[in-house]
């Protein structure tokens, strides 16, 4: 089943715009309110978001966006269900392996250079 759909895409468009270039603009958003705009617009649990969220990170136009919010979404760190798809745009093997921390650092620094530009 697929979760982050064009139908859902399309109804949220304006909202992932505005994130994303306040993302590129100050480097963060508040999640929270992404979190809450999202849900309402998508009508959607918190268990199926984040399973949207998860697709998104996959999407050649708003991965940053779906990276951030994953990354920030929680006071103790990204949720479980966010580790493999961090870990795949990181490349590293596993979530909070031994590369972890500077394979992040390398992929924030080139994908806001890239989307800078």
């Amino acid at each position: 089943m697929k979760y982050f759909t064009d139908e859902r895409r399309n109804l949220a468009l304006e909202i992932l715009d505005r994130y994303h270039s306040e993302l590129l603009q100050n480097g963060g958003f508040n999640t929270d309110m992404f979190r809450v705009e999202l849900r309402a617009t998508w009508q959607s649990g918190w268990s199926g978001f984040k399973a949207i969220i998860v697709e998104m990170s996959e999407d050649d136009e708003f991965f940053l966006v779906a990276a951030y919010f994953m990354e920030h979404s929680g006071p103790l760190g990204p949720a479980g269900e966010f580790w493999a798809a961090l870990a795949a745009l990181y490349e590293v093997a596993r979530f909070r392996g031994p590369q972890h921390n500077i394979r992040r650092e390398e992929f924030w620094r080139r994908e806001l250079s890239i989307a800078r530009n």
